[in-house]
C-alpha cells in the first residue's frame, strides 16, 4: 500500500499542477465506494487481511485514474525510471531490517541510515554532487 500511497501522491501533485482536481474528485469518490463495499463484504469473512488487500486496491484504482488523466490532459508520460532504483532500495532495507530483528534500535536505525543512504548514491537515485552541493552549501547573501 505504501508504494502506490507513492505514486498516487505522485500523480496528485501532477493532478494539482493540470488543474484538474475536479475530474479528479470522481476518481478519489469512485475508489471511495469501491473500497467502502469492499470493506463491508469481506471484512466480516476474511478480517484485518481483506481491510489491507483493499486498501491496496483502492490506492491501486486512485493511481491508475491520477495516472490516466494526467496522461489524457497533457499527453506527457512521467518519467518513472529512477522508481525501479527506488524499489531496490527499498527491498536491501527491508531485507537489512528483517535480518536485524531482535537487534537494539541504537544499532538498527543508525544502520539502516547509512545503508539506504549509500544505496541512494550508489544505485544513482541520486547524484553525489547534488548530495555535496545539497550537503555543504554555504548560506547565500
Amino acid at each position: 500500500a505504501g508504494f502506490f500511497l507513492f505514486v498516487g501522491s505522485f500523480f496528485a501533485h501532477l493532478i494539482n499542477v493540470i488543474h484538474a482536481q475536479k475530474v479528479m474528485l470522481w476518481g478519489y469518490c469512485a475508489s471511495g465506494v469501491i473500497a467502502l463495499a469492499g470493506y463491508f463484504l469481506f471484512i466480516p469473512k476474511f478480517g484485518a487481511p481483506a481491510a489491507a488487500w483493499i486498501t491496496i486496491l483502492s490506492e491501486l484504482i486512485v493511481v491508475c485514474i491520477a495516472g490516466f488523466l494526467f496522461w489524457k490532459y497533457t499527453r506527457i508520460r512521467p518519467d518513472m525510471t529512477g522508481l525501479g532504483k527506488i524499489v531496490l532500495a527499498s527491498l536491501c532495507l527491508a531485507a537489512f531490517l528483517v535480518a536485524t530483528k531482535g537487534w537494539s534500535l541504537l544499532a538498527v536505525i543508525p544502520g539502516s541510515i547509512a545503508l539506504y543512504s549509500a544505496l541512494v548514491v550508489v544505485l544513482g537515485i541520486v547524484p553525489l554532487e547534488f548530495l555535496k552541493r545539497f550537503l555543504f552549501a554555504q548560506g547565500r547573501k
